[in-house]
């Protein structure tokens, strides 16, 4: 059995974000499952199907590179917080929000989207006891979990009925 404790996401770490390095570009990254980024996700989907509206058009739902572009924006302003050593151009880039925002919706850089994307989506960055879910994640090795297409042993009886 696992403890459910095991698996308990640090809230001080999801808010704050977490530093990891990719390609030698430190960068601090939230959780998507972040309360505040579906908001605006949302938002962002409501405010183009207003914005497409007002325009003429006859919008039922948004085609996928619009959702997509819009996600990416949201991730931009709430799920990527801050960098260090990036450089663009041979110029070294602050953070800021706008470029953070430029760079994840811009698709020459969709590996950079990808990172975030992939990093914001793992929980397991922002574990409130990571040594706790590591031994967790070893007990359960050579295990079948519940979910295995392997049925559990047959149980034997230990009368026999020969004749």
């Amino acid at each position: 059995m696992t403890d459910l404790l095991a698996l308990a996401v640090d809230p001080e770490l999801s808010k704050e974000g977490k530093w990891s390095t990719w390609l030698g570009i430190r960068l601090k990254i939230r959780p998507a499952t972040s309360p505040d980024f579906a908001a605006r996700v949302q938002e962002l989907l409501v405010l183009e199907h207003v914005k497409r509206r007002e325009a003429g058009e006859a919008v039922e739902e948004l085609d996928a590179e619009t959702r997509l572009r819009l996600t990416q924006e949201a991730a931009g302003e709430l799920l990527l917080v801050d960098w260090g050593d990036l450089e663009f151009q041979g110029e070294s880039v602050p953070y800021s929000k706008e470029k953070s925002v430029e760079f994840l919706t811009d698709p020459r850089f969709a590996s950079l989207w990808q990172y975030v994307d992939r990093e914001s989506s793992s929980a397991s960055g922002f574990r409130a006891d990571p040594e706790a879910f590591q031994k967790a994640m070893g007990d359960l090795l050579g295990k079948p979990s519940a979910s295995s297409d392997t049925p559990p042993p047959m149980a034997t009886s230990s009368t026999s009925s020969e004749s």
